[in-house]
Order: structure tokens, then C-alpha cells, then sequence
């Protein structure tokens, strides 16, 4: 009987904090590696998830030298970018300046 695929958990910063009482933003993501050794990005259940915008499987074939968590992360940000949507309307996005004391 062939070993069950463990859903692995990932959190990557999406956006650094810029000030007090700014936390800043993370978002989290699952994978699996499969028996092929592609690194498939899935949800908390270990369903594969799709790219928004192009439908297409979020996968990547691991290769020697490759770090899991590297790829994972770098795969998250991409799907986090996908379902966000137009980066240019992050530009007109409310500026949080700290407050200056003299």
C-alpha cells in the first residue's frame, strides 16, 4: 500500500509592515509533493488548486538542487498575484504615513 501524500502547510509575507499598528499582510497556502516529485499547490484538504487567470494546474517538477519551501512560496505569491487581480490599481492605494512628533 503506497504511503499517504502529506499536505504541508506555508505562510509568506505578502506585504511588510510600514509603521506602527501596521502589521503588514501574509498569506497562507498547502501543497503536496507527489510521487513524481511535482510540488502541487493544493488547499487545507490537499485539493489541487488552478491559476485564476489561466485555469491551469499550479505545479512545478522539483528538481535536484530545488528547495520545497522556496518553490512553494514563490508558487503562493504567484497565485496570490493571480487572484488579486490588476497590480496597477494597488498604485492608487491609501498611503499610511506614521505620525510625526517634534
Amino acid at each position: 500500500m503506497p504511503d499517504e501524500i502529506k499536505v504541508k502547510h506555508i505562510t509568506v509575507i505578502t506585504r511588510n509592515p510600514s509603521g506602527r499598528g501596521d502589521l503588514g499582510a501574509c498569506e497562507s497556502s498547502w501543497y503536496i509533493i507527489d510521487e513524481f516529485h511535482r510540488l502541487i499547490l493544493t488547499d487545507a484538504h490537499g485539493v489541487p488548486v488552478h491559476n485564476p487567470t489561466t485555469g491551469n494546474l499550479m505545479t512545478h517538477r522539483m528538481r535536484p538542487g530545488d528547495h520545497e519551501k522556496d518553490v512553494a512560496q514563490r508558487m503562493t505569491l504567484e497565485l496570490w498575484r493571480a487572484n488579486r487581480g490588476d497590480e496597477k490599481a494597488e498604485f492608487n492605494r491609501p498611503i499610511r504615513y506614521s505620525r510625526m512628533v517634534y
